[in-house]
């Protein structure tokens, strides 16, 4: 036996809750859609709206239309990026979908990306919880589209600008640096090494990211690589201290792993929503380096220096987000 279903077409704008907004010609939704797999047809015979905190969520099965920016980019052999911008109407074959809406432009006033993506991202986790990881099991999309004018703003892949970190480092000497941390890796003991692939392993993680998740990753590498067994950065300090002959007072006060440790603190544990610079995501990675060559007893890299010593570097401006 067949079930049936009601072909019902809806636009967008009869999703949005009237109580978002008091002026809808100045506002505009965030909409994130995602694949369902392994989905009841008996079960979303009419579909789902669920309310949830700050967004509301759309489950169905049917077809879904939405805007893609299909963006190739290309380097040349200096690093100059170009890129070949096409953007595509998308229309799903019959499948089942779920699109979590959010608001962001409210009554005029611009939305913030961070929250409205943390909402999102909260959204979509609480769903999984519940309902399943197959629930969310592809993102799809990300659309924003403007009540006013029905215009629809698309997201494409992000790339880093290769501009903005230096150029890499293959000389002789570094090399023969690089060799020489595989042997002292080598020499050390199962429990140590395995450490250390699990901290590269975040590191390499905290590259493929940005913004708050590259940090908290990145935070994650330098805490495996040298918290082993606590949740207190002294031994960060200590090696610190050693690769750049201070004490542990200068090195306190001079390289602020602590205040750093303390956004990461509000970020987890108080639920601070703040940008993270890009400026910051390397600081801690070259502290990481830093504290890594302490620890294989190699030269250091002074890596953390190189970063404090960029004009742009304000350390105030940098944990406050500003």
């Amino acid at each position: 036996m067949r079930d049936e279903f009601k072909k019902v077409e809806m636009k967008i704008i009869d999703l949005i809750p009237a109580n978002w907004f008091k002026d809808p010609a100045n506002s505009s939704v965030w909409m994130t859609g995602f694949r369902i797999v392994r989905g009841e047809q008996s079960e979303l015979a009419n579909g789902y709206t669920i309310d949830l905190i700050g967004t509301r969520a759309f489950v169905l099965y049917g077809q879904i239309a939405y805007l893609v920016n299909d963006t190739n980019w290309e380097l040349n052999e200096q690093g100059i990026p170009s890129c070949k911008v096409n953007i595509k109407n998308i229309k799903t074959p019959v499948g089942f979908w779920l699109i979590i809406m959010a608001p962001y432009k409210v009554d005029g006033i611009e939305g913030n990306e961070a929250n409205v993506k943390r909402a999102i991202s909260s959204s979509t986790g609480f769903l999984a919880a519940f309902a399943g990881r197959n629930a969310v099991y592809e993102k799809i999309y990300e659309n924003i589209f403007d009540i006013g004018s029905g215009y629809v703003t698309v997201f494409g892949p992000v790339s880093l600008n290769p501009g903005a970190s230096p150029k890499p480092n293959f000389s002789k000497a570094n090399v023969a640096l690089i060799n020489e941390a595989v042997k002292k890796i080598a020499n050390l003991n199962e429990r140590t090494r395995t450490r250390l692939e699990l901290a590269f392993h975040w590191y390499e993680e905290a590259l493929k990211d940005s913004g708050r998740d590259a940090f908290l990753k990145s935070w994650i590498a330098l805490e495996v690589l040298a918290m082993p067994d606590s949740t207190n950065i002294r031994p960060i300090n200590e090696a610190l201290a050693r690769a750049y002959g201070k004490t542990i007072a200068e090195t306190i006060k001079t390289l602020g792993v602590g205040r750093i440790f303390g956004l990461r603190s509000r970020i987890v544990h108080d639920g601070e929503v703040l940008p993270i610079k890009f400026i910051l995501e390397e600081y801690i990675q070259a502290i990481f380096a830093d504290v890594l060559c302490d620890m294989l007893q190699i030269t250091p890299y002074y890596q953390a220096e190189v970063i404090r010593n960029k004009p742009e570097f304000d350390f105030e401006k940098i944990l406050t987000g500003n």
